[in-house]
């Protein structure tokens, strides 16, 4: 609404299907994986109490931190070529706002780790706040940006809005679980993002196909290569994570 008021119509679908792209990822990725551990961690806090549900948490964060990122350079990357396929090149000016959106949501979907304890207390009205705070801090930044950088500004403020919330989570969740931000793969997962981003664009063929495959690769295997060679503690918390999760599944019953 604040763009359609500020810039017109046209400008509202070139932003839509932009942010649409990353919406519909966001859900299927990062969502779906938030999603899958929440029953995981919620067991945990059952029957091993705070401090193996912190030691799980703690573990799950950097990883998933790190693929959140691998998701947004992904989509980052691809995001013109995946337009130009799904609507049309008409479109593709929209692309830009991606690398901001897709970062927010990246950061957003951190928060389902941030207020796990918020989740397991059942403390809903809480986080019904910090979220309506974030969507007001969101519009007041719209009506400050959009005027002057166009729907770039819409997706600053998208970022920034998410890191409120993020912020906010952080800082209220760890009064109920102690769930150290992990820092360093932060850094290193931005580097590796932007690293990756930038020699992907180096390679173009022409065909839209052949080149969200070529981009994939080199993405998943620089990205991959940079985080799990210079963050010592996340190649240690994926492996435990991955030991976790197998001995978990194998320890279910048959029925389940």
């Amino acid at each position: 609404y604040v763009i359609e008021q500020l810039l017109g119509v046209e400008s509202v679908g070139v932003y839509s299907a932009s942010y649409n792209l990353c919406q519909y990822i966001k859900d299927s990725t990062m969502v779906a994986l938030s999603l899958a551990v929440t029953p995981m961690y919620m067991r945990v806090w059952e029957q091993e109490g705070r401090a193996a549900t912190e030691q799980f948490l703690g573990r799950f964060a950097r990883s998933y931190l790190a693929f959140s990122f691998l998701v947004a350079a992904l989509v980052t990357v691809n995001a013109a070529d995946l337009v130009t396929i799904l609507a049309s090149e008409r479109y593709v000016e929209g692309t830009i706002i991606v690398p901001w959106v897709i970062g927010g949501m990246a950061l957003d979907s951190y928060v389902a780790v941030a207020a796990a304890g918020l989740f397991l207390k059942k403390r809903t009205g809480a986080i019904f706040i910090y979220v309506a705070v974030a969507a007001a801090v969101n519009i007041a930044l719209n009506y400050l940006l959009v005027p002057r950088f166009g729907i770039s500004g819409a997706a600053i403020a998208t970022l920034l809005s998410y890191a409120v919330l993020l912020a906010i989570a952080l800082f209220v969740g760890r009064s109920e679980l102690s769930i150290p931000f992990p820092t360093k793969t932060l850094i290193v997962a931005g580097i590796a993002f932007g690293a990756s981003c930038w020699v992907s664009t180096l390679v173009a063929t022409g065909s839209p196909w052949l080149d969200i495959v070529l981009h994939s690769v080199i993405v998943a295997a620089l990205y991959g290569g940079i985080t799990l060679t210079f963050d010592a503690r996340l190649r240690d918390s994926v492996r435990e994570l991955a030991r976790m999760v197998h001995d978990r599944l194998r320890s279910r019953p048959r029925s389940a």
